[in-house]
């Protein structure tokens, strides 16, 4: 029997069939892929596997959510610089979400793709440089107020040096975390 092709982009990801369930586990793990791949997905910790993965019916909001980690219409963000895509018959998946019934695994059968997903690195880039603008914000404006009023006493001044530290701390983060691989 011939190896089955995972896709590695959203624009390779075959139709998804009818009566069919587009099933997304996003983790940030980059040991996790050839497990997966060779064995499908371990869910059995978790009871079930809409505990560890999400479920679409629709094609755009699975696209959506594997490049994302956003569900459209909500707040919550997921994490994960992995996105498995499996394609699971609906009939099976009710079984996998049955707490009594469930196998603690997901086939890899199901798997249609491997997405890793770049720009996750960018957004904490970009949330942590909003931070620390923040930080470095107010330090200025708490240390222009402790040093127009001298009176300003000794909270507004352990209040500015308190954001500085912050600042650096943020920032500090920030060339850390970008350089982890």
């Amino acid at each position: 029997m011939p190896e089955k092709k995972i896709v590695r982009s959203v624009e390779e990801l075959p139709k998804l069939k009818e009566d069919y369930i587009r099933v997304i586990h996003r983790t940030s793990n980059p040991n996790s892929e050839q497990g997966i791949i060779e064995q499908g997905l371990n869910y059995e910790k978790n009871g079930t596997i809409d505990q560890t993965s999400h479920a679409f019916s629709k094609e755009d909001q699975a696209s959506h959510y594997a490049l994302t980690g956003k569900v459209k219409d909500t707040k919550f963000e997921y994490p994960g610089n992995y996105a498995f895509i499996f394609d699971v018959p609906n009939v099976k998946y009710k079984k996998h979400t049955n707490i009594t019934k469930a196998p603690g695994s997901l086939p890899k059968e199901y798997l249609v793709g491997v997405i890793h997903i770049k720009d996750s690195k960018k957004t904490l880039d970009k949330l942590l440089i909003s931070v620390s603008i923040a930080s470095l914000l107010i330090s200025l404006v708490s240390f222009s107020r402790m040093t127009g009023n001298v009176t300003g006493g000794i909270n507004q001044n352990s209040l500015g040096i308190f954001f500085i530290i912050i600042s650096f701390i943020t920032l500090g983060g920030f060339f850390v975390l970008r350089n982890i691989k």
